[in-house]
């Protein structure tokens, strides 16, 4: 955490040095970062404000012309709307974002952004194979950008986690202590599980919903696992409760297809078996025609 109270206090300087000098893009843009910085990392900040805080400033920045500011406006943007699993506002805000950055001339944070579009097109409403064309264009456009270790998704997800929770960051690492949580799900470590479950619940921010959903289907399925079908059942029905208010059809899908398994759990098949046909009928309209095909392999009769 102190390398975040160092760079708050950096920020602080640069906006009153800003404000003194009398340059007021600079200013409004430091002022952008920290309300970012202080979300990410202390969920500070409601979700009315920060987009009333960019909005106020993208208008203004743009008179001024100063559209790395903009750029870094339509970024807080997309922040709080990809948190909220509006995917689809959060693609509108990453495109002004590029279109800003390249007015700019700041082809780095225009590359950095390309991202915000995949991650749209993989967790929105956008069908598959448009997704797919859309990805690839993004991995055309940042190409040279960098390049990644390859590491295995669950030796991915814990370098991560021990990254995060080391700069003491109380914001992404909600997400990853969840998907760690159905990782070692997966694996039959149950026990694990929990206590990752536990972790994304006591720091996820409340209008983190990718996060509280997900904390809460792992942790209903280990119930399950335990024998507490019914109190596994009611914990993924809030999760379901809570991801069918955003546009992430696959979520909704897995969401439903983890109450399925849960429902089976406590021996109703039957009841499972609509559930999964719910969830099948997601991935088709998303046009995810493997998730689509595993739910109905699963629905039917052994």
């Amino acid at each position: 955490m102190g390398e975040f109270i160092l760079a708050d206090a950096a920020l602080g300087e640069s906006q009153e040095g800003a404000a003194r000098l009398g340059l007021r893009g600079l200013e409004t843009a430091a002022d952008l970062v920290r309300r970012e910085m202080h979300f990410l990392t202390e969920s500070e900040g409601s979700e009315e404000e920060l987009l009333a805080a960019a909005t106020g400033a993208i208008t203004k920045l743009g008179k001024w012309q100063y559209y790395e500011g903009v750029a870094r406006a339509w970024r807080l943007a997309w922040i709080v709307h990809a948190n909220a699993s509006r995917n689809g506002d959060a693609e509108i805000a990453a495109r002004h974002a590029i279109e800003a950055a390249r007015l700019a001339g700041d082809t780095v944070m225009e590359r950095r952004f390309l991202s915000s579009l995949a991650f749209a097109a993989l967790y929105g409403p956008t069908r598959v194979p448009d997704a797919i064309t859309r990805c690839e264009q993004v991995l055309m456009e940042a190409a040279g950008d960098r390049k990644a270790e390859a590491l295995t998704p669950d030796a991915e997800l814990s370098r991560d986690f021990e990254t995060l929770q080391k700069m003491g960051e109380r914001s992404y690492i909600s997400t990853t202590a969840a998907c760690l949580a159905e990782a070692k799900y997966r694996q039959g470590l149950y026990g694990e599980a929990e206590a990752f479950c536990a972790i994304s619940q006591e720091v996820s921010a409340p209008d983190d919903v990718a996060s509280e959903a997900l904390w809460r289907c792992v942790g209903g399925k280990v119930l399950g696992q335990a024998g507490r079908a019914e109190e596994g059942e009611a914990l993924v029905r809030e999760a379901l409760t809570l991801i069918m208010r955003t546009d992430d059809l696959n979520q909704q899908g897995d969401t439903l297809m983890d109450l399925a398994e849960v429902l089976a759990l406590g021996d109703r098949q039957p009841e499972a078996a609509q559930v999964m046909g719910e969830a099948a009928s997601l991935f088709d309209k998303k046009g995810n025609v493997v998730a689509a095909a595993r739910a109905r392999t699963q629905l039917a009769p052994a």
